[in-house]
């Protein structure tokens, strides 16, 4: 087989460099955030049998409860990892699909984690190629970014969209806490959390996820976000698909 040379052997090499790194550092954030929940468990049961053997049963039921919220946390990390590894073993499958009724159907689902007070609307939406299982799961990230990073006041989620020539799109606004400007990049680097662990449940995965699907649509996703006034998540993808 004759070599590939030229430009595409130098772009060939700088992907293949690419998903090195990305394994490379996602391995190694992996290992640090099993390993936590795991020292817990270890240590907490310690105390739990300790506690048993002094006939402390109190103490021994409170140190259980830590391990099962460790052991919960582990469970949603491996499932988030799962997720996130398998996108690139599953091509999208492309169909025709009513995006206000894919929106609509991720709306029932955030509510049940919102407050009786968030809103949630969205503008007539177009029908497009996608794969309805993976954008389902793309909207679904976007608004559980947004009921878990939400103020004080009521949540407000507006989802608009469109389609053109060349591409779809769908826009997910919400008015959040926000983003900072130099911290917008990091937010879809995996297991890169951008406020501590026990202050918001998650797995550090949910955009890149987002990220990582959007990739194989041929796609991407963006976002345009002020501190203490929210953030637009921006979902791109091309028209010209094939069923």
């Amino acid at each position: 087989m004759k070599p590939v040379d030229g430009p595409r052997s130098e772009l060939m090499h700088d992907e293949l460099d690419r998903v090195r790194k990305e394994q490379s550092l996602l391995a190694r954030a992996a290992r640090h955030d099993l390993l936590a929940p795991a020292r817990q468990i270890e240590a907490f049961a310690d105390l739990a049998r300790d506690s048993v053997a002094r006939g402390e049963s109190h103490d021994a039921d409170e140190c259980l409860g830590f391990v099962i919220t460790a052991a919960r946390r582990m469970q949603g990390l491996v499932f988030a990892l799962d997720e996130y590894l398998r996108i690139e073993e599953q091509p999208p499958e492309f169909q025709n699909l009513e995006l206000g009724h894919l929106v609509d159907a991720a709306f029932a689902t955030a509510r049940t984690a919102a407050p009786a007070s968030a809103t949630f609307v969205r503008d007539d939406l177009p029908s497009a190629l996608a794969d309805r299982a993976q954008l389902r799961r793309v909207l679904d990230h976007l608004l559980s970014n947004a009921v878990k990073y939400r103020r004080s006041e009521p949540l407000q989620v507006h989802v608009r969209g469109g389609a053109n020539a060349n591409e779809y799109w769908i826009s997910v606004t919400d008015n959040g806490g926000g983003i900072a400007a130099d911290l917008v990049e990091r937010a879809f680097e995996p297991l890169r959390r951008l406020v501590p662990k026990d202050a918001v449940d998650g797995s550090g995965l949910g955009l890149p996820t987002c990220r990582r699907i959007l990739a194989a649509h041929g796609g991407s996703v963006s976002v345009e976000s002020e501190v203490g006034r929210g953030s637009t998540f921006y979902v791109r993808w091309p028209a010209d698909l094939e069923c």
